[in-house]
């Protein structure tokens, strides 16, 4: 892999910015897989005590009565650096709680910020594509307009109609997830993985029981495991200086060079939103505004008290919305690539997004016993009361 970053970057490369390129291969690298004895005298044998759980799950999934696995090798997930950015303290308060529908976007009570979550770029550029497909046929099934080009076309109609009060601004609407999940939210859905299902499409439910910990149930695949549940911190979606201050820390932690580091554990959050060095705020201005070279070293260490570390958090902030309040929330979206949650227990581990045009959606990849090739789609069904 390589172990440097590209010198220059477009805006439409943003998210893969300054990244090592991973090679396809690395999914393989360090891992050998044996599978031993297709064939298993009785269903009983396949299911039995002393056998590895996962073994058991893909002879329950697949209803194969000779099916006898082993463990990998290895434990490691794809990226052996997932990120730990679980956060320390609930996302919901009780006054978010109040009012409003079950999905709509409220503010957000948070204690501390934890690092965001990291993601392969070749794997996210796969797992957007499925999103994308994923939401389509979502909207498809409610018979709601399944692009820009498609809304532009219904407003229009509409306001022929003479029911333009009916057009909403998706703009101003807060995303779904700002309160989500909470400690009692239900998500169903489906998932498959080859060496699981055999293709076929399974039953799935998620259960959040705090911020960090949750439930995965299967009716047909016949488990019902704990699992750990890392998440990123959501944006304030109000105007302000919470969600200033939420863009920025999101800011300052993707443009933390150890956090752009997929070779090496993420920072700790001490240090992911302590500095924000000089050549990484030219990243960022050349991502978020395509303009190279800025600011000069002159001007950064002018406006920096300690410039060989870098500019604070306040700093920053006081250069960039001295002038403009709302900078850097225009810029933001050149460099924000979607909320993402990932839970996981010995065997399974699900990466997905937050998805803000289909409200109550959380899609992903699910990896099983290290290996990709599966995914998730879960819908929130009974949120938290």
């Amino acid at each position: 892999a390589a172990r440097s970053a590209p010198a220059r970057c477009t805006a439409g490369s943003a998210p893969l910015c300054a990244r090592p390129a991973l090679a396809r291969a690395r999914a393989s690298c360090g891992r050998a897989a044996q599978r031993l004895g297709r064939m298993a005298p009785t269903a009983a044998a396949a299911l039995g005590a002393g056998r590895p759980r996962w073994a058991r799950r893909a002879a329950a999934l697949c209803g194969l009565v000779g099916v006898l696995a082993v463990r990998w090798s290895s434990h490691g997930r794809e990226d052996r650096n997932a990120a730990p950015g679980a956060l320390s303290a609930a996302f919901v308060s009780a006054a978010s709680q109040g009012g409003g529908s079950a999905l709509r976007g409220a503010a957000v009570a948070r204690h501390a910020y934890e690092p965001i979550l990291r993601r392969d770029p070749l794997r996210n550029e796969k797992l957007q594509k499925y999103v994308r497909q994923q939401v389509r046929f979502w909207k498809r099934a409610r018979g709601l307009p399944e692009d820009a080009e498609a809304e532009k076309k219904k407003n229009a109609y509409l306001t022929k109609l003479g029911l333009a009060s009916k057009i909403q601004d998706s703009s101003k609407i807060p995303p779904w997830h700002l309160r989500h999940p909470a400690p009692g939210d239900v998500y169903e859905g489906t998932f498959m993985h080859p060496e699981l299902t055999n293709e076929d499409r399974l039953d799935l439910t998620f259960t959040i029981n705090s911020p960090t910990e949750g439930t995965i149930s299967s009716e047909k695949g016949r488990f019902d495991e704990t699992v750990t549940i890392k998440q990123d911190f959501p944006i304030e979606f109000e105007p302000g200086e919470a969600r200033t201050r939420d863009q920025a820390h999101y800011i300052f932690c993707k443009f933390n060079p150890a956090w752009r580091d997929f070779e090496s554990d993420l920072p700790p959050a001490e240090e992911c939103f302590k500095y924000i060095t000089h050549s990484m705020l030219q990243l960022w201005f050349l991502q978020a505004t395509q303009v190279e070279g800025f600011p000069s070293e002159e001007e950064f260490r002018e406006n920096a008290a300690e410039p060989d570390k870098g500019m604070t958090m306040d700093e920053f902030l006081k250069y960039t919305t001295s002038e403009d309040p709302e900078y850097v929330h225009k810029t933001f979206k050149g460099v924000f690539t979607g909320r993402r949650i990932q839970f996981e227990e010995d065997d399974l581990s699900f990466d997905g997004d937050f998805i803000p045009d289909a409200p109550g959606n959380i899609i992903g990849f699910l990896t099983a016993n290290g290996r990709e090739g599966g995914t998730f789609d879960l819908e929130l069904k009974r949120p938290s009361s």
